[in-house]
């Protein structure tokens, strides 16, 4: 039996739509060449990974054809093929832990080691439209910053994918996942006489100090976090702080000025948490 399958090539977003008819009982490993070569694709199948649309699992591509319809119970389907090394998709969405200006927070697991981490995704879309405006340059200088940050109080950085999990082009951060929240949670919840166990003395001398510490971290690399306060202090399992949210940081080394677009003459930060001279204007 031949079936038609619509193939939809994702790699950077050139969103190619091709039918193919397959032999129902040979493995879709077979065709997947004869895919690449019509599209003019140089790499190897097996660089890439795949999916059938609308379904977060990942196809066994040496299975017959006539299996994957037996188990999606269809005749027609579409599959998406992804970059493996810009493969978003490895991340299977657990819930959401968050929403803000910026977009939505979600907790995700790594399908491959089954680790947990962060999905932060944001609610700008890149195009022909959005690519230089200060959003986007904001954006890109918190992950290049974030990629370079090597101290145990500063958020970890895992990777950065443009597309989003429904393949649309939101950018995505993954980051370690913080499973106690902010420090601000934790402020609250002690005032509401629902300190979390263990959160005693010892601990908060503990994120007195790695906070000092990642912060001086930051300052010896030259970077100015300006919007540092309890919401952007994440707190691990061990009640230990995470500095996060690098998106108003500044890098004060002129040899880095790509990486600081934002007018220097505009007020940077949270109010409330803002220092003297910054409300000043001696930035």
């Amino acid at each position: 039996f031949l079936f038609p399958i619509q193939v939809l090539f994702v790699e950077k977003s050139t969103n190619k739509n091709t039918q193919f008819l397959f032999k129902s009982n040979e493995p879709l490993s077979n065709f997947l060449q004869e895919i690449f070569n019509s599209m003019s694709i140089e790499n190897d199948p097996t660089d890439y990974s795949y999916k059938i649309e609308n379904d977060d699992e990942k196809i066994d591509i040496e299975l017959p054809v006539i299996q994957i319809l037996r188990k999606k119970r269809t005749n027609e389907f579409t599959i998406e093929i992804f970059k493996k090394n810009s493969d978003v998709i490895k991340y299977k969405m657990i819930s959401k832990i968050g929403e803000g200006n910026f977009g939505k927070v979600y907790k995700v697991r790594d399908q491959q080691n089954n680790e947990i981490y962060a999905a932060k995704v944001a609610n700008l879309m890149i195009n022909e439209s959005t690519k230089d405006s200060e959003e986007v340059k904001s954006l890109f200088r918190e992950v290049n910053l974030m990629s370079l940050f090597n101290h145990p109080s500063i958020i970890k950085f895992i990777g950065y994918y443009p597309m989003d999990f429904k393949n649309e082009p939101f950018p995505t951060i993954i980051t370690e996942f913080a499973v106690n929240g902010s420090l601000r949670n934790l402020i609250q919840l002690e005032i509401s006489g629902l300190s979390l166990e263990g959160w005693d003395i010892t601990k908060k001398l503990i994120n007195i100090y790695g906070i000092a510490s990642g912060m001086s971290y930051l300052h010896n690399h030259n970077v100015l976090h300006r919007d540092l306060k309890p919401d952007n202090i994440l707190v691990d399992e061990y009640l230990h702080p995470k500095i996060t949210d690098f998106g108003l940081s500044k890098v004060t080394d002129f040899l880095s000025v790509s990486m600081n677009y934002k007018s220097q003459a505009n007020v940077k930060g949270t109010p409330a948490y803002m220092s003297p001279e910054i409300l000043n204007g001696n930035d």
